[in-house]
């Protein structure tokens, strides 16, 4: 995430939305609701895997629309593509 954002492609606020170094500011209403997802549900990155962390958390769909910000599960999206592409360029 620091290389990301040392590149210009995620800011200092992107980083804190995702909950990078401790920090998270996520819009999560109280209630949150039932959520689904055609993904495996990866609720943490404490194995080190943050590619399916955020491949989860980019593809959850929630009962409550206003659960989750949608401009956040965008970034989480977006952070995926840029894993992914990452790891294509390094096969």
């Amino acid at each position: 995430m620091d290389i990301l954002q040392s590149k210009g492609v995620l800011s200092d606020d992107e980083k804190k939305r995702v909950g990078y170094n401790g920090t998270v500011v996520k819009q999560v209403d109280s209630m949150v609701g039932a959520y689904y997802s055609e993904q495996p549900v990866v609720d943490n990155f404490i194995d080190g895997n943050v590619l399916a962390f955020t491949r989860s958390q980019g593809s959850l769909v929630y009962s409550n629309p206003l659960a989750f910000n949608e401009e956040t599960k965008g970034l989480y999206r977006k952070i995926t593509a840029i894993f992914e592409r990452m790891l294509q360029e390094n096969s």
